[in-house]
């Protein structure tokens, strides 16, 4: 694919980043950003960059960069409009810039309008995809030829307007804010070589996040209880550490969103030191992380601070869980989020990155675990009648986790697919979710350096609810389904 109407010849027309700035008689500084924004395409050669005179002699002549499309790109924007649902203009009259530009801009319109979390861009066997993550699961947008994929990509790039338009495969991420729909949202880029080319993915986090609290995220009734009693904690008297704990995307961020909104009352002041910031929480003083201030380090000066609560987004290394550990221990409620499979292998993770088992056993007060599962869409659901094998799984997830499987009730339902689903039966993302309250009992396990799994029964055996309880719970109750619950919180 070429990238300009024009034939480059490697050698003397090849001008460094000097002569071209001297030709344009610009600054260094207005280089960069037109090289930034896509105005100016350059390449690297070793850590030198490189410009071709032609290249140079069109930008001053008001040329733009073009392309020649190997194939006509006119069924893709047909299928993105689609999802989009917009008019596009006249695709004759565009030129080949201007329709993989319009089509760079459905894919982001499709995806906003959709609710999509993530945006992936990639080729298989000569054919590319486009494809949006909804409520955690992938689905395929729109399909096209494969030779398409690098102007697609070039085109992402100029939008980012930080990635330089080069010719070379390097990773690279990247950051916009943008605008649709009357929604403001941050776009966060990842660009990625790959043996069909280049791959990208874009995260879509809504900038004004509406924070609901703990009632909007319907924990179930013994869990709730628990986070209560630790969240309403007078600040000085049976404070602790409550710690969020889950895998990547199963929603423990907006959990522990949600728990420090409960506590942002007028009475406290509240600090969250985060990597990065999610969404704004009012009445949170919100410190982002950066490589001059890491994590410790802003956590020695949120105690130096009078803070009542201190909220840490992510506890990374054992230096940031001892200080938070010892916040706790010192009259403050600590909120805390931390990647772990369940709650018990949370409390054992610590153990393993060399925290101290006494600290764990007096730092912490509660942990929670989650995962997500997916909601039956409330417009098309029917009855729904699992199958042996699911059915089976239940019964024995049930004895395993002190859940009365007799006793619930056979309310099962599954979508039948409906346009407001998009025909895939469900809607929205409901969690599973468990919270495990470190007694006595469990403190002494703990400090005995006890497995995951004695510290896990021995919770059950205090009445905790675990993931895989709820999730069946749920099921029987129609919210979700017993394949969901099963696929989610099976190994859980």
């Amino acid at each position: 694919m070429k990238t300009k109407k024009t034939t480059q010849t490697p050698g003397a027309d090849l001008l460094s980043m000097d002569e071209a700035i001297a030709r344009l008689k610009t600054t260094r500084p207005t280089f960069y950003r037109w090289l930034k924004t896509g105005k100016l395409k350059g390449m690297k050669v070793g850590r030198q960059w490189r410009f071709y005179a032609k290249d140079i002699e069109g930008f001053l002549k008001g040329e733009s960069l073009r392309w020649d499309l190997p194939t006509d790109i006119g069924p893709l924007v047909n299928a993105l409009r689609a999802h989009a649902g917009v008019k596009a203009p006249n695709l004759s009259a565009l030129s080949d810039a201007e329709r993989v530009a319009l089509a760079v801009d459905l894919v982001l319109k499709g995806a906003i309008k959709l609710g999509a979390t993530d945006i992936h861009l990639d080729s298989v066997r000569d054919k590319g995809r486009i494809r949006y993550r909804l409520a955690g699961t992938l689905s395929v947008a729109a399909e096209f030829d494969g030779r398409l994929l690098p102007a697609l990509i070039a085109q992402f790039k100029t939008v980012t307007t930080v990635c330089p338009l080069d010719i070379l495969n390097h990773p690279m991420d990247a950051k916009i804010m943008y605008d649709e729909a009357g929604g403001n949202y941050d776009l966060r880029f990842a660009f990625l070589p790959a043996i069909g080319g280049m791959v990208m993915n874009i995260r879509i986090l809504p900038r004004d996040i509406a924070v609901e609290g703990l009632d909007w995220l319907g924990v179930n009734p013994v869990s709730r209880k628990r986070l209560d009693r630790v969240l309403s904690a007078k600040p000085g008297r049976q404070a602790g550490m409550v710690v969020f704990s889950g895998p990547v995307a199963s929603g423990k961020t907006t959990a522990l969103y949600a728990a420090v909104k409960e506590v942002a009352t007028p009475e406290r002041k509240v600090i969250s030191i985060e990597d990065p910031v999610e969404g704004i929480l009012h009445g949170v003083v919100q410190t982002p992380v950066t490589g001059a201030l890491p994590f410790p380090a802003l956590l020695k000066a949120a105690l130096r601070a009078d803070a009542n609560v201190i909220a840490i987004g992510e506890l990374v290394n054992a230096e940031t869980i001892t200080l938070g550990l010892k916040a706790a221990m010192t009259g403050h409620i600590v909120i805390a989020g931390m990647n772990a499979a369940s709650s018990a292998r949370a409390l054992k993770r610590m153990v393993e990155i060399g925290v101290a088992p006494y600290d764990i056993a007096e730092g912490i007060r509660l942990v929670t675990s989650q995962r997500l599962v997916r909601r039956v869409c409330r417009d098309c659901a029917v009855k729904d009648t699992p199958t042996a094998e699911e059915l089976g799984w239940a019964a024995a997830a049930a004895a395993a986790c002190g859940l009365d499987w007799e006793a619930q009730p056979r309310k099962f339902m599954k979508g039948a697919g409906c346009p407001k689903c998009g025909g895939t039966g469900f809607r929205g993302r409901i969690a599973a979710f468990e919270a495990l309250e470190v007694t006595p009992a469990i403190a002494k396990l703990v400090r005995e350096a006890a497995s995951e799994e004695q510290i896990e029964a021995l919770a059950v055996k205090q009445g905790m609810v675990t993931m895989a309880a709820d999730a069946i719970a749920r099921a029987c109750a129609g919210e979700t389904t017993l394949s969901q619950a099963m696929a989610e919180t099976g190994d859980s």
